[in-house]
């Protein structure tokens, strides 16, 4: 997108990210609420894997919510994140990966198709402390999560079951939309 401080530039703009669910706080808060919605989170993502016929899906989730919570422990506040100031970071690609190890950011980039030596980072401590945890993360678990996140980006073109227990998760639960529009209308 446009630089926010060179307007007449495009850059590549880095944001925290990982967390199947929107925010930090509905990994964090101890809130009943927020409680009952990670539960509902971890039923989702076990739902996902039993789905996909995965072996052992209960505890492969319980390993996703595990990486999912430790990322969210690194993750900005909403307000952080509102703050213009503070969320222009422009380093070299150098840089970044010297302030945050464990993740080739210039492989990333390469594989975008993109030729740029530097980066505006958003979140410069989180995306340094998901760098770290990535480095650590067994490769089995990165699959698992991956695997979860193309199942619910997709499901609308899978079958009829993996788009039910999206919109049960996303739909229902954290949007409280009561019910899904036929199939058709929305295609």
């Amino acid at each position: 997108g446009q630089d926010a401080k060179a307007p007449d530039v495009y850059t590549l703009v880095m944001l925290q990210g990982g967390l199947g669910m929107p925010d930090r706080d509905y990994y964090l808060s101890k809130d009943p609420k927020q409680a009952e919605t990670k539960a509902k989170y971890l039923q989702h993502l076990t739902n996902v894997l039993t789905l996909a016929g995965e072996k052992n899906a209960a505890a492969r989730a319980k390993a996703i919510l595990d990486h999912e919570t430790k990322i969210a422990q690194v993750h900005w506040t909403k307000a952080d994140s509102r703050d213009r100031t503070k969320t222009y970071n422009k380093l070299t690609l150098a840089d970044l990966a010297k302030r945050a190890p464990g993740f080739d950011f210039s492989a990333y980039v390469g594989g975008l198709g993109v030729n740029l030596d530097s980066v505006v980072v958003a979140q410069p401590s989180a995306v340094a402390g998901e760098a770290a945890l990535i480095a650590k993360a067994p490769l089995s678990v990165l699959k698992d999560q991956l695997l979860v996140r193309s199942i619910d980006n997709y499901s609308a073109y899978l079958p009829k079951a993996f788009d039910q227990e999206s919109f049960s998760f996303y739909g229902q639960t954290l949007n409280g939309t009561p019910e899904q529009e036929a199939r058709w209308k929305r295609a």
